[in-house]
């Protein structure tokens, strides 16, 4: 069955003997997500680095602290409810899409961070 939705053309496929209908991402809305989750995962590297300086002061020696693990957490927080509204009634594969394009910025931005 095709829905005609005001914001996006879906097509609902029926899974597990109607229990829930899941909906196709349409290709805008998929590059939002993955735009979305890449924005951030930025944030949450430069939330990191901010919450690192503020707290080592003038010993900037070590990475891992509270404080930097507290970035961390706030950015995943964000990321988990930015997810949950994008991906209510989405296949599970487009969990795998934001979780590999959000851990994969941070990965890449921290590679640069150190080798540049």
């Amino acid at each position: 069955m095709v829905v005609l939705h005001p914001l996006v053309i879906v097509k609902l496929v029926n899974h597990n003997c109607g229990k829930k209908a899941v909906i196709n991402m349409q290709i805008s809305r998929w590059a939002w997500l993955i735009i979305g989750n890449a924005a951030l995962g930025l944030f949450t590297c430069y939330a990191s680095i901010f919450l690192w300086i503020t707290d080592s002061g003038q010993n900037t020696d070590t990475f891992f602290s509270v404080r930097t693990g507290l970035g961390f957490i706030i950015g995943f927080v964000v990321y988990i409810i930015w997810n949950y509204f994008m991906l209510k009634m989405h296949h599970k594969k487009y969990w795998i899409h934001s979780i590999t394009t959000f851990l994969g910025t941070i990965i890449l931005f921290f590679f640069m961070f150190q080798f540049v």
